[in-house]
């Protein structure tokens, strides 16, 4: 039995996330629940390397003493001022590739996109070679649902340097949400494949590869991916890797990576999860257990004490399902 009416609720853990009505009963693809995250340089990262006057090759030092100070204004997080110095900037030098990036990062700051998209698209236009603009243009292409744009960019992008990451990742995003997120997609796992060997270390694009993998029904190659995935919730939230867990129907599986994270850290949201993968699998006294054990490792858990009592109503313990309703509710009001 599969409870799949939980309810979409925050959970009291530490890093709070949401555990959605579906994580009872996984039938999500790729591309149809969560979209990849864009994927775009740290500009604040790049302008503390140029600072501390680290090496990066794909951003020179400020081309000017305006620059300069549209940068430091950046660095502050004041993308009014910083918009201001740059828009300057261009008129005084209108050939100058960074004026013009930094002029797009400053413009998305202030969400004023379209105008982001036309800055990004000159600084290209004026220096190919300036990285950066075409990974912050293919990124925001993507955040705003441009998807063909974007693959166009990153493509370009790749021209001049085959073998960047972040162009990369952005080309496996746009080409996977391009694609029927009910279908198999060989050409985006092509493209997870060649952007993982030039960044491996980015649990993002690892996970949104799995998940690509399940939906072509590979499980082997998806639980590999998924088994790479630390389940500390930093990265890839944990019910997003039980999902694809539960879309291949590896209930065992998930059930051990959970209970092997759970030895380490026992919490109420992570007992949840594994209680799905063990309704998955068929095993109702584990994942009751679960749920009793959520309640009792946190008595104050409203969503513990919602949990166990939609499990039990579902079994026909209806006046203890109602006990813990009764709390939950209790729990819930006492917040507000």
């Amino acid at each position: 039995m599969l409870l799949n009416e939980m309810p979409r609720l925050l959970l009291d853990s530490g890093r709070r996330s949401i555990v959605p009505a579906a994580l009872f009963a996984i039938t999500t693809a790729c591309g149809g629940g969560s979209t990849p995250p864009p994927n775009e340089p740290d500009d604040m990262a790049i302008l503390q390397e140029q600072e501390e006057g680290q090496s990066n090759d794909k951003v020179l030092a400020a081309s000017n003493a305006e620059v300069q100070r549209g940068m430091d204004a950046l660095k502050a997080n004041n993308f009014a001022e910083a918009e201001r110095i740059f828009a300057q900037a261009r008129i005084d030098a209108p050939n100058d590739a960074q004026a013009a990036h930094y002029h797009g990062v400053a413009l998305e700051g202030l969400e004023r996109f379209d105008e982001a998209v036309d800055s990004y698209k000159k600084a290209i236009e004026l220096e190919p070679k300036l990285l950066a603009s075409p990974q912050n243009l293919s990124a925001l292409l993507q955040s705003l649902e441009r998807y063909q744009e974007s693959l166009s960019v990153a493509e370009a992008g790749l021209k001049v340097d085959p073998e960047d990451p972040g162009l990369l990742i952005n080309r496996a995003y746009a080409v996977d949400l391009l694609g029927d997120p009910e279908k198999a997609n060989p050409v985006a796992l092509a493209a997870y494949e060649k952007a993982l060997k030039a960044a491996p270390d980015n649990l993002n694009l690892r996970y949104y590869y799995a998940r690509a993998l399940a939906v072509a029904g590979d499980k082997e190659k998806a639980l590999t991916q998924l088994s790479k995935l630390p389940l500390d919730g930093i990265e890839v939230p944990v019910v997003e890797i039980v999902a694809v867990y539960n879309q291949l129907g590896a209930f065992a599986e998930c059930d051990q990576v959970l209970s092997t994270k759970i030895a380490e850290d026992k919490t109420v949201e992570l007992l949840i999860y594994r209680s799905s993968c063990r309704l998955g699998n068929k095993d109702e006294k584990g994942a009751e257990a679960d749920l009793r054990e959520a309640v009792a490792t946190d008595e104050s858990s409203a969503v513990a004490h919602l949990y166990l009592a939609r499990y039990l109503a579902k079994v026909g313990k209806k006046a203890e399902a109602k006990k813990h309703l009764d709390k939950a509710n209790a729990l819930k009001a006492a917040e507000k």
